[in-house]
């Protein structure tokens, strides 16, 4: 998933040349602290983050469905 909140991304927005502003598939862009705070608000916990080997204003994370208790 894009990452707007890091380096490599500014840099491409610097140069006018970031492709993800014009992505279909990339319709909504997050920043990571954006990211798991949806993710907490809708039951799942991060449980691991990295940067997209492939795609360096990327961000990659791992997380889980955090089980409801029930009474």
């Amino acid at each position: 998933m894009p990452h707007y909140d890091c380096s490599v991304w500014r840099l491409l927005d610097a140069g006018e040349a970031n492709p993800y502003w014009g992505e279909l598939e990339h319709f909504h862009n997050f920043s990571r602290r954006r990211l798991y705070e949806l993710m907490e608000e809708h039951g799942f916990e991060p449980l691991q983050y990295s940067v997209s080997e492939r795609y360096r204003a990327c961000m990659e994370v791992i997380a889980r469905r955090v089980p409801t208790v029930s009474p």
